[in-house]
């Protein structure tokens, strides 16, 4: 969940809210939609209810550090508290919800259709608002379906608003945030969408996989920090897309050079002359035709390149091929002998008569 869009969320919803309302996040995974309702609005209660223990037990070291750093410097003219629960969200009962939220990217249909049914026990001028996938109820109307960037991409917003029980709308057709300018729409180029299609699908099925062994790694069920979604929204694509929270490591790159991949360039190499008296600057290319596979014809296998040897080290590596050094002792030797040799060398004379 980010938290800049989800703020824009939010103010849509509480413009006209008069203080003391009452917010739910049902899936409420590490916490964080609850948090961002707490420090952006004044709502009487900010509850979040979790199944999973681990993202359970998350929210509740976040819950003590911010009753230990942060909640005494908050200001609030209801409430400052935040409660987290580890309950099942069709179990437990918030029907005095004013604004419930539900992250329900990965949320199946049955799971959704609970949902719609359990939300209609809400007031009338309730709302709801879900990620990529929308309720269908009788007693619901869609006011807005927008689209937000969130840490995983692109996310579709669907905001519902009980009815009245006579049926008839409970407020305004139009939610405005109360900003002199409201934010454009986030807009997403096709390459995005198709990439957001394939991890949200290759998620979809590991999830699918180990449905009932879910941990804190592997779900993106109810966690605000780490669920993905996506779809159709203003400023976008007619198709929807969803995406899922986290980059997987298949994911597809087109500048990854694989064993077998090839491609062609070209080299320029700069020279400057000092020999003669105007300086010249030389330009030499030289093309490349890589091939990555060492069986190609194109780059066929080469001994590695020799560094140059200094006349010392080749008359002491040729020595040791011929076996007449067999070691270090023997090198030390040689060389004082040679030293000796030169030192006891009759000096060459000029003199006829020597």
């Amino acid at each position: 969940m980010e938290f800049k869009s989800f703020n824009q969320v939010l103010r849509k919803i509480c413009h006209q809210m008069e203080p003391g309302k009452v917010f739910y996040d049902i899936g409420s995974g590490s916490g964080r939609a609850v948090f961002a309702s707490r420090f952006t609005q004044d709502f009487s209660k900010c509850v979040g209810i979790e199944l999973l223990e681990s993202l359970h037990k998350m929210s509740n070291q976040v819950h003590a550090k911010y009753e230990k750093d942060f909640q005494q410097i908050l200001s609030s003219k209801v409430n400052k508290t935040c409660e987290f629960y580890l309950d099942n969200l069709l179990d437990f009962d918030w029907s005095d919800g004013d604004v419930v939220f539900a992250n329900s990217t990965c949320f199946d249909d049955s799971l959704m259709e609970a949902i719609g049914k359990k939300a209609s026990s809400l007031k009338p001028g309730s709302f709801l608002v879900t990620f990529t996938k929308g309720i269908k109820s009788e007693h619901f109307e869609q006011i807005e379906k927008k689209r937000y960037k969130m840490s995983w991409g692109p996310a579709t917003v669907f905001i519902h608003r009980r009815k009245n029980p006579d049926g008839t709308p409970s407020g305004p057709a139009v939610l405005t945030s109360g900003l002199s300018h409201s934010p454009e729409p986030a807009k997403f180029s096709k390459e995005d969408e198709e990439r957001y299609d394939r991890i949200h699908e290759e998620n979809k099925r590991k999830i699918e996989l180990d449905k009932n062994k879910l941990t804190y790694g592997e779900s993106s069920r109810g966690d605000d920090d780490d669920e993905g979604g996506d779809g159709d929204g203003d400023g976008g694509d007619d198709s929807e897309s969803d995406s899922n929270d986290q980059e997987t490591e298949d994911t597809e790159s087109n500048y990854v050079i694989t064993p077998n991949t090839s491609f062609s360039g070209s080299v320029e190499f700069y020279s400057s002359s000092n020999n003669s008296p105007e300086r010249s600057n030389s330009r030499n290319s030289l093309n490349l035709d890589v091939d990555t596979n060492p069986g190609s014809p194109i780059n066929p296998p080469q001994p590695p390149p020799r560094a140059p040897m200094s006349p010392n080290l080749q008359r002491t590596t040729k020595e040791s091929r011929e076996g007449i050094l067999t070691s270090p002792k023997d090198t030390m030797l040689m060389q004082r002998k040679r030293m000796k040799g030169k030192k006891n060398a009759k000096p060459v004379s000029n003199s006829f008569f020597d």
